[in-house]
């Protein structure tokens, strides 16, 4: 029997509903794959936050995404235009998922190249392993890339690490980097002495959307990346693992700045929205973030790759001394073609 006349058989074998491998996503989902699936001591990865998972596997089956595990693997659902894409796998790669994957493709009619996001290196050099031995090819992104403006999505741009430390001391810094951030700040409080913080769960889902098109405005795919992660923090728990808040101004939310631990030093940044009405209102929320991260007992904050080159730039300007030292997790595809 041939490698692809056998992956279809275990595939004819595989479960009729779909969600008897790929289920639903919920908020108990994230919870228990968070104790299930911790981040590695020290690793400081933007995938390692589950908190991610409410951006990169929205409307996949459910509208807050879905997901596959078993007793020693775990993986995302997200979709891109018309393909899957499997996020942040952790584990150990099962031999039967690979076949649950396929029959997800073939029964929903999609592309036949899967996204792999947020894979470190030792997982993609598992699910190559895996895909190969099954007569699956692996491409680059190089050869299939997620964008032909971002061949990596949000990893085309290095991730950013942020020292959080020099972002609370940012009054006391020297160079011209430092003093251009302190003016921005100190101009922001100057004319918005009386910003307070509230909570999504607090302040409603309603008003914190009604920011995110504001900001946003007609670019809805924007604002669907933040409609779970919204969903997520108005329901907060003592045993969570992310933190947020949402400034207000004359009782108008104006932006939603959100972080996870991902190791027992680090966190990384999920959301850093501030309404462009505010001159310096970013400058002045990414020092007060900070100074909550300290509170935590978190030395350094993870600010993620990004598609744009802007971005990229923009992030910069919190980068600790010394650059950044996290690796890049590239994207890579698995081509199905062959056995459908």
């Amino acid at each position: 029997m041939s490698v692809a006349s056998d992956l279809f058989e275990v595939v004819d074998r595989a479960p009729t509903s779909l969600t008897d491998r790929f289920r639903p996503l919920t908020l108990d989902s994230y919870r228990r794959l968070t104790r299930a699936f911790p981040p590695r001591r020290g690793s400081a990865q933007y995938g390692s936050g589950w908190l991610y998972l409410t951006q990169a596997c929205r409307n996949a089956l459910t509208p807050l995404g879905s997901f596959y595990e078993d007793a020693t693997f775990a993986v995302g659902l997200g979709r891109h235009n018309n393909h899957w894409v499997i996020v942040r796998p952790v584990g150990q790669v099962p031999p039967t998922f690979l076949s649950s994957l396929l029959a997800l493709v073939r029964s929903t009619g999609a592309r036949p190249y899967v996204y792999v996001k947020m894979a470190d290196s030792p997982m993609r050099r598992q699910i190559r392993q895996t895909a190969r031995a099954r007569g699956i090819e692996v491409l680059g992104a190089k050869h299939y890339p997620w964008d032909a403006s971002s061949r990596h999505d949000d990893q085309t741009c290095p991730d950013v690490l942020m020292d959080v430390s020099q972002v609370c001391d940012i009054a006391y810094a020297r160079g011209e980097p430092a003093r251009k951030l302190r003016s921005k700040v100190r101009r922001f409080h100057s004319l918005y002495p009386k910003v307070t913080f509230t909570t999504v769960a607090a302040l409603g889902h309603q008003q914190v959307r009604a920011m995110l098109s504001q900001h946003f405005g007609a670019d809805q795919s924007y604002i669907e990346s933040y409609t779970n992660m919204i969903t997520i923090l108005g329901a907060p728990s003592a045993d969570d693992t992310w933190w947020h808040f949402v400034p207000v101004i004359d009782g108008e939310a104006v932006g939603l700045f959100a972080y996870e631990l991902v190791d027992t030093t680090s966190a990384a940044v999920y959301a850093s929205v501030a309404h462009h009405r505010y001159t310096g209102l970013n400058e002045a929320m990414m020092v007060e973030m900070s100074m909550r991260m300290r509170g935590h007992g978190f030395l350094t904050a993870n600010l993620g790759g990004s598609e744009k080159l802007s971005l990229y730039r923009y992030k910069l300007k919190f980068a600790a001394k010394g650059g950044s030292s996290v690796p890049r997790h590239p994207i890579c595809v698995l081509d199905f073609s062959s056995v459908l």
